[in-house]
């Protein structure tokens, strides 16, 4: 009913909210610990936790058991070797959590585009709307090619502000800005489709989040767990 309605869209947009908030004090632990070249055991832990305990949370959520028992031990070791023998700083594992992150992403998107694939955000579309449609699917494969080149972007970005010791400009793109881009390239993506697409096809500003998750059961109904 109407009321169920309303508290479910409640709920997700605490959730929402929440993870948002999180991610966003995290980016804020991470960057202080970047900037100070922090070699802490508590900076240690943070960092190999943040990088281990997204990749643990999904296995959670898909019940992938032994996915995430091997997550543990991978953790566990890693960061037993980082933190003893390879005297680094945590600020190599923050790079391959954001450079790593955003150079797959870049490959998935990228690869959806090769021969006669179907592009991956006009899957997504597909699922959302359950009709082909021309019109759409031109616009769907142009943002396929944006997400690919913005992660791609990023991703080169990160690693050449490092290398280049540009440590206050790295931790900034790689720990403070990811959401505020992110946000950013959705509203900018919604607004140029509600201008090139009629509104049958424009959908909502949280169609993006809605068409993962029918991807996600789509996938998982395969056996196949992103």
């Amino acid at each position: 009913g109407q009321p169920a309605s309303v508290i479910s869209r409640v709920v997700t947009g605490l959730v929402a909210a929440a993870t948002v908030a999180g991610l966003i004090a995290y980016g804020l632990m991470a960057h202080r610990f970047s900037i100070v070249d922090d070699r802490s055991a508590g900076s240690y832990l943070f960092a190999i936790v943040s990088i281990f305990g997204v990749l643990g949370l999904t296995a959670l959520l898909n019940r992938a058991w032994f996915s995430l028992l091997g997550l543990i031990i991978a953790g566990l070791v890693f960061g037993w070797w980082f933190s003893h023998h390879a005297q680094l700083s945590t600020t190599w594992i923050y790079l391959i959590q954001h450079a790593g992150a955003h150079g797959s992403l870049a490959m998935l998107f990228g690869s959806s585009l090769i021969g006669d694939r179907q592009p991956l955000v006009t899957r997504m579309a597909g699922l959302i709307h359950g009709h082909a449609d021309a019109r759409r699917d031109r616009y769907t494969r142009q943002v396929t090619w944006a997400w690919t080149i913005y992660f791609a972007l990023t991703c080169v970005l990160s690693l050449a502000l490092f290398l280049t010791d540009h440590m206050l400009a790295w931790s900034w793109l790689a720990n403070i800005l990811p959401i505020p881009l992110l946000i950013s390239m959705f509203i900018i993506e919604f607004a140029i489709r509600r201008h090139r697409l009629p509104a049958s096809e424009s959908g909502g500003l949280t169609d993006g989040w809605r068409a993962y998750q029918r991807l996600r059961a789509e996938d998982s109904q395969r056996g196949d767990r992103p």
